[in-house]
């Protein structure tokens, strides 16, 4: 570059140094303002020791590592914006004396010039003599050029290095290296309307437990968790997110910091909401069932005393005490040794249901559904003693097997006593309507079964052992979509309205569909009234329109039919007791379809275990389904 060249700054270069300068102050503002954000929570929050819990301390003191983080790059990038525009100002000064240099360099030659001509003329040689010392000021004024232009390089120098510096520090503390404390601190700062389920697994437990301080968060937060809808597999992915663990051998699921929050905070939703694990919702039920039983028994201990004390505010709600009392009797240990897990609750519908063994790690499921008359107030206990009882059933059964089962070694099994609708009362046994109903609570709670277990990496079989009543309920659940591998029909009550047969149903590939009736099974026949019959080819009348009537034969409903008159002890095995009443447990000394050692209980356990070359008095499925 030549000594004039240097005295033409390219234009283009101050444009671009303006831009940059603009984006400099632009990174400030924006590092100002996240310092301001975290300001504004710090002053939120009580001060350090102000309000006791390591919470609101190690919220404070994350805060106050961050703060100097985010003020050391925006104040770079104001001083480094200041040098800019300094150096764009030097560009400036330089080209005003460089445009002076080139004036008084060409007046200069033009003197020259015409003095050589010997012009004669008082101004020029008044203009000769004012030029006598130009070549000298000139002189001057280009080291003056010179001397500024070596300065402002140097000066442009120094600021390209710290911009370079500027955007490593920042690209060190905000993208490779973040500070924990800045993981899900968005929340705070957003308004209400903003807030996102994905906000929550952005925070830790520590930022959550200090955000659900404030009511307003705990609100609106209440209002996201029960208006989100029915999506388990979404819910799965995001329960998830919110950090479980798994352990890989036994498939039991631990609750995290952040979901026991919630279960704390929420238990009423968490408790019911379909993707949740298993673990999580028992947790949270168990925590009402526990609050709501110690309240009653305060109540009723003062009473006793003469106190004349305050119920709670749920005691006059009816049939709440009944509920809760026999829910309470449920959980207690059973003869099987399962664990037991309260999967669902809900004391106003009512529903409830009680899963004997871990739902979560379970390789093999049974869903119990039970027929009229059955209610959380007086059945819970009962249903879930038939629970326990095919629990154990099923454990033998795995553990006698000479081959591993579905279930694994040892068997991780889970039997369900599910009541979470509660069905028709015994003079509606003829209407389909609360069967229809029931049906796609039942379909829903299976397939957020199985969105849980996908979720949990767990391949189980899942099953769905139906009696009397609960058979329409199951037939009506198939109907809309079961994802299981056998349903069984115990003690039947016909066929659902609508359904032609076991092809109409929408259940795994694969799964089979069997049903159990003793012979003089005649409740069940009572019930069938009205509908048709399940087994064999059966008749139907048609009447025409103008013209006379004719019975035309119906084809096969579809169903294995596998024994429950009990079978006499042999080679194979000892004998299979025989089923003699209508109801899942013994009464009056008569067994029922899940009593334990029956031909029909153990027939269940096979057919969920997978043994079905061990199925008794076992017929062949007549039509094929999908």
């Amino acid at each position: 570059m030549s000594q004039w060249d240097r005295l033409n700054p390219e234009h283009g270069d101050q444009e671009g140094l303006a831009t940059l300068a603009q984006r400099l102050m632009s990174q400030a503002e924006e590092w100002d303002a996240r310092r301001f954000d975290l300001q504004r929570v710090a002053g939120d929050v009580p001060a350090h020791g102000v309000w006791e819990g390591a919470a609101a301390n190690a919220l404070h003191e994350g805060i106050a590592a961050v703060l100097p983080d985010l003020e050391h790059p925006a104040q770079a990038c104001r001083e480094t914006a200041t040098g800019v525009r300094v150096y764009d100002y030097g560009l400036s000064e330089i080209e005003t004396e460089a445009r002076k240099l080139r004036v008084m360099t060409a007046d200069h030659q033009d003197v020259m010039s015409q003095l050589a001509a010997g012009a004669a003329d008082p101004e020029i040689d008044m203009a000769s003599a004012a030029m006598t010392n130009l070549a000298g000021q000139a002189e001057v004024l280009f080291r003056r050029i010179e001397a500024g232009w070596d300065e402002l390089s140097q000066t442009r120098t120094n600021t390209d290095k710290a911009f370079e510096e500027v955007l490593a520090s920042a690209k060190a503390l905000l993208v490779v290296k973040p500070h924990p404390i800045l993981a899900g601190m968005a929340v705070f700062t957003k308004l209400p309307g903003q807030i996102g389920l994905n906000d929550i697994t952005a925070m830790n437990a520590t930022q959550l437990s200090t955000w659900l301080t404030n009511p307003a968060n705990k609100t609106q937060l209440y209002d996201l968790l029960s208006k989100q809808g029915y999506n388990p597999a979404d819910t799965a992915k995001w329960w998830a997110k919110l950090g479980q663990t798994v352990d890989p051998k036994t498939g039991k699921v631990t609750v995290g910091e952040t979901q026991q929050l919630l279960i704390n905070a929420y238990p009423e939703i968490i408790g019911n909401l379909q993707g949740v694990s298993y673990t999580a919702r028992d947790k949270a039920n168990q925590t009402i069932l526990t609050k709501m039983k110690k309240e009653l028994d305060t109540y009723v201990r003062d009473l006793a005393k003469g106190l004349n004390p305050v119920g709670p505010a749920w005691l006059d709600k009816p049939g709440y005490v009944d509920r809760i009392q026999k829910l309470w009797e449920a959980m207690k240990p059973g003869q099987s040794g399962g664990v037991k897990q309260l999967i669902s609750l809900n004391l106003d519908q009512p529903g409830a249901a009680i899963s004997v063994g871990d739902l979560d790690a379970a390789k093999v499921t049974t869903y119990q559904i039970p027929g009229v008359d059955t209610t959380v107030a007086k059945s819970m206990l009962s249903l879930t003693q038939a629970a326990d009882t095919q629990y154990r059933q099923q454990y033998g059964a795995a553990k006698d097997a000479t081959i591993p089962t579905k279930a694994g070694v040892p068997p991780r099994l889970a039997v369900v006593g599910w009541l979470a609708f509660e069905p028709a009362p015994a003079i509606a046994v003829f209407d389909d309507s609360n069967a229809q109903t029931g049906g796609d609570f039942l379909s829903k709670d299976l397939k957020a079964l199985a969105a849980v277990q996908s979720n949990l990496g767990n391949s189980a079989s899942n099953n769905i052992s139906a009696l009397s009543y609960g058979t329409l309920t199951a037939q009506a659940a198939a109907v809309q979509g079961l994802p299981v591998d056998s349903i069984n029909l115990n003690a039947d009550i016909g066929v659902l309205h609508g359904v032609t047969g076991v092809k109409d149903f929408h259940l795994n590939p694969g799964a089979e569909v069997y049903r159990t009736k003793f012979a003089t099974d005649n409740v069940a026949e009572i019930g069938n009234q009205g509908r048709d019959h399940i087994e064999g080819t059966h008749y139907r009348t048609v009447q025409l329109p103008s013209g006379p009537s004719f019975s035309v034969p119906v084809p096969s409903y579809g169903a294995t039919q596998i024994g429950a008159e009990g079978t006499p002890s042999s080679s194979s095995g000892p004998a299979r007791l025989p089923t003699e009443n209508h109801g899942w447990l013994q009464s009056g000394g008569n067994l029922g379809y899940a009593s334990y050692n029956t031909e029909s209980s153990i027939n269940q356990a096979n057919v969920s275990l997978g043994l079905t070359d061990k199925l008794t008095n076992s017929g062949k499925p007549v039509v094929d389904h999908e």
